[in-house]
């Protein structure tokens, strides 16, 4: 199983990136609140940076119809949920991701 994610897509900002990739993975329209945090990870040799964001369901409906070179499905889960499929997550930093965010620790995104 693995989650929503995207590549970044220039010049478009972090935060619209991520609402972006958010309606067309789920159908779900959302306005990003903020950061939860960016967690790295290392896969086939490489270093993946993944910034993890906190939003608002501001309108649409969840997908149900996929073209085949994309996502299988899109599903809501709980935290229970999660944490019981982590052996078969691809990667686990959506758990940390969950803990950082129940700390309510999350950080505004500024313009430079």
């Amino acid at each position: 199983m693995e989650f929503s994610c995207g590549k970044l897509e220039t010049p478009i900002r972090l935060e619209h990136n991520a609402e972006k990739e958010a309606k067309e993975e789920s159908g779900l329209s959302v306005k990003v609140k903020g950061l939860v945090g960016i967690y790295q990870k290392t896969r086939e040799e490489r270093t993946v940076i993944i910034f993890v964001f906190t939003s608002k369901i501001i309108g649409g409906r969840m997908r149900t119809d996929y073209p085949d070179d994309e996502i299988l499905q899109a599903k809501w889960f709980s935290e229970k949920e999660l944490k019981k499929m982590k052996k078969t997550l691809r990667d686990d930093y959506i758990l940390k991701a969950i803990s950082d965010w129940k700390k309510k620790s999350t950080a505004k995104i500024g313009r430079v």
